[in-house]
């Protein structure tokens, strides 16, 4: 934006300010030189160092994990595969319901009625593996 006049910019800058204010705040922090690298080190090549601090920050105070991105695409990656599996089992699962009186060898035979029951074992245990990795992981511990 180039301005004609020093007044211009001036008063421009003034008015860029103010605004700058009403909706923004700066704070200043002073760490040791080991908190400084450790933060820099937890930022990586992602953020930088007050962005990182200012995540952590929010991160605790909504009781929430900043899981590094490494760590976190290898988490959605376990959910996806424990997800694919849950998929498989649903279809196990309504293969038994509509095959009515049909028996399956499972290592000896089984009735439908206990095919379901041990199918849905597995779904629910593999629900709680999902529940712990969404609670657990994804959430400090409350003090």
């Amino acid at each position: 934006m180039p301005f004609k006049s020093n007044e211009k910019k001036q008063s421009y800058q003034r008015h860029y300010r103010e605004n700058y204010k009403k909706t923004k705040r700066r704070i200043g922090v002073t760490v040791t030189i080991d908190e400084y690298t450790l933060i820099q080190k937890l930022a990586g090549d992602l953020r930088s160092v007050p962005a990182q601090l200012k995540a952590m920050a929010f991160a605790y105070h909504t009781q929430e994990y900043l899981v590094p991105p490494d760590i976190k695409k290898k988490l959605d990656e376990f959910v996806y595969h424990l997800l694919k599996i849950g998929n498989n089992i649903n279809q196990l699962v309504r293969e038994v319901h509509t095959a009515r009186k049909s028996r399956w060898k499972f290592g000896r035979e089984l009735s439908v009625g206990k095919m379901t029951r041990y199918v849905e074992g597995i779904l629910t245990k593999l629900h709680a593996i999902e529940q712990f990795i969404n609670e657990t992981l994804t959430k400090p511990p409350r003090r």
